[in-house]
């Protein structure tokens, strides 16, 4: 199909996160080809967004992106506060946004990850700025001594996240999903080598 907008869901297996095979109970226009009406309904908005259902705790993103790692136990995904951006029409706590607090299927700041911001680093902020997560990280990046984690964006600045990365490009480079999985973050007491949340393979 030549849609601008449909994509195929099987062009994108493998991937581990993926369901194997195309999800019962969504709409599907042959060979797992998606259109925008596979999640949304344009004659009912019962649950906002023409969304064709619920999107608490991302039930929609979840039924396709059935084995995100970690996500489960992790503390964004059970988290009661509150979160906080100006374009989120309704309160909702960190749990109930889920995949929707770092996320944006629709107008990401980049196409890679579908992150709010193209900037992975600020994603991270708008929460862990004090505002709404107990730490605050975003002040540890202000100091004298510091991560250069600004001074490089994944896939756009050369050499910045790349597991073959030469760290010598920029002395004590380091971003964020260097250490933690944002999918996995959990309350784990941090001890070196091991960050809470790291669990990557």
């Amino acid at each position: 199909d030549d849609h601008p907008v449909s994509f195929n869901f099987y062009e994108a297996l493998p991937n581990p996160e993926l369901s194997p095979t195309f999800p019962d109970g969504l709409r599907e226009y042959g060979n797992g080809n998606i259109h925008c009406t596979t999640c949304h309904d344009p004659h009912d908005d019962t649950f906002g967004k023409f969304l064709i259902m619920d999107n608490s705790y991302s039930a929609l993103c979840t039924t396709c992106h059935t084995n995100v790692d970690g996500w489960s136990g992790s503390s964004h995904s059970s988290s009661s506060k509150i979160w906080m951006n100006s374009a989120n029409r309704t309160t909702q706590t960190v749990a109930e946004h889920g995949c929707s607090s770092c996320h944006q299927p629709h107008g990401a700041g980049g196409a890679k990850r579908l992150l709010h911001q193209l900037e992975e680093e600020k994603n991270c902020y708008s929460c862990h700025n004090g505002n709404v997560a107990t730490l605050d990280i975003k002040s540890q990046f202000e100091k004298i001594s510091l991560h250069p984690i600004e001074k490089t964006t994944i896939d756009i600045t050369g050499n910045s996240h790349d597991p073959a990365e030469d760290i010598r490009f920029i002395q004590g480079h380091v971003e964020c999903v260097d250490c933690h999985n944002p999918h996995a973050a959990n309350d784990t007491l941090a001890e070196p080598p091991i960050v809470s949340g790291r669990d990557r393979k």
